[in-house]
């Protein structure tokens, strides 16, 4: 029997957010700001999220002839984010 066991975020409230910070990011790395400096000091990482209602992973797991075992809320994304963790197997 094979099992997948995956995160995936569940929700993002502070999508424009990341926006917002991975266009600063890009506007001062293009002008010849350092990318160590930009995220050590400034915090500023750029890192594209994405996320998936767990219905939406649900159905596809289902869909895929899948059996979910367990999914868990967890906190991998931070504090702000919803995450889930899965486990499936076949």
């Amino acid at each position: 029997m094979a099992y997948l066991f995956f995160n995936y975020l569940a929700m993002c409230r502070y999508e424009t957010e990341f926006k917002l910070v991975a266009g600063i990011n890009a506007l001062l790395h293009s002008i010849g700001w350092n990318s160590h400096f930009l995220y050590r000091r400034l915090k500023l990482a750029p890192i594209r999220m994405l996320w998936i209602s767990e219905k939406d992973i649900v159905s596809v797991i289902h869909s895929s002839g899948g059996k979910i075992l367990d999914v868990r809320p967890d906190d991998r994304a931070g504090q702000t984010i919803q995450s889930r963790t899965y486990y499936v197997s076949r």
